[in-house]
């Protein structure tokens, strides 16, 4: 692939066999166009602008959280992510095959940076089932609070993208769901109460975090345990 330094879009040439010079570890060469002094670089697959160790995938995923969080999932447009990295917009079908699976990358890196959280949680806590849902489900609004623009793709609402990839959308919230199932199997609540459970504790969980997002009640650690009270008196009731 070849970049032309200067200009947006990335053109493809046959490079002559001299002005050859290095520009920041990419090899490349100049030549006279319409007697202007033009540059190419020659970047090598793998190898985008910036050094080997980008990670130009993740780049793009952040981009593209951040594209979604402003324009909203109708209005996400994969050439302005790709602008926002300073790659092309043909790039990120490199990495995502399509608009869809580019928004279940977005998807996945959030479930992801959610699961290295719990994951961390969960090893610090010993204790009963109810003692680690509750726990879980504390943390899970901390980290919506504390990433709004997460928020927001995970309350998304796009049809087609679920047809295909419903199940990732849901993948960030599972462990709280699991929990508070085996709990109520523990203590062998019906399934209907169960089910209802998870949606109090769900409807808790979600209101919360948007309370707190808009300022509606103080994000602070006194309304923090208000909530994680609410939760766990859920529990005491039939």
């Amino acid at each position: 692939m070849c970049r032309r330094i200067g200009h947006s879009k990335e053109s493809r040439y046959r490079a002559p066999a001299h002005n050859f010079l290095d520009f920041r570890g990419h090899l490349c060469y100049t030549f006279k166009d319409h007697d202007k002094l033009s540059v190419i670089i020659l970047v090598m697959p793998g190898c985008e602008m910036g050094g080997a160790s980008r990670n130009l995938r993740e780049e793009l995923i952040e981009a593209g959280i951040d594209e979604i969080s402003r324009k909203g999932i109708q209005g996400f447009s994969i050439r302005r992510a790709a602008r926002a990295c300073g790659v092309s917009c043909a790039t990120p079908y490199k990495y995502f095959g399509d608009r869809q699976g580019f928004v279940a990358g977005v998807v996945e890196y959030i479930n992801g940076r959610w699961a290295r959280r719990e994951a961390a949680l969960l090893t610090k806590i010993s204790g009963n089932t109810r003692k680690k849902l509750l726990a879980v489900s504390m943390e899970y609004i901390k980290f919506l609070v504390e990433n709004p623009h997460f928020r927001s793709i995970l309350m998304m609402k796009d049809e087609s993208f679920d047809l295909k990839y419903g199940g990732v959308r849901s993948g960030v919230s599972r462990a709280t769901r699991e929990l508070i199932e085996r709990y109520c199997r523990e203590v062998r609540m019906p399934a209907r109460v169960a089910r209802l459970k998870v949606f109090i504790v769900r409807s808790l969980i979600f209101g919360a975090a948007l309370m707190f997002d808009n300022n509606e009640i103080e994000y602070n650690e006194d309304n923090l345990a208000l909530v994680s009270y609410a939760i766990d008196r859920e529990f005491d009731l039939a």
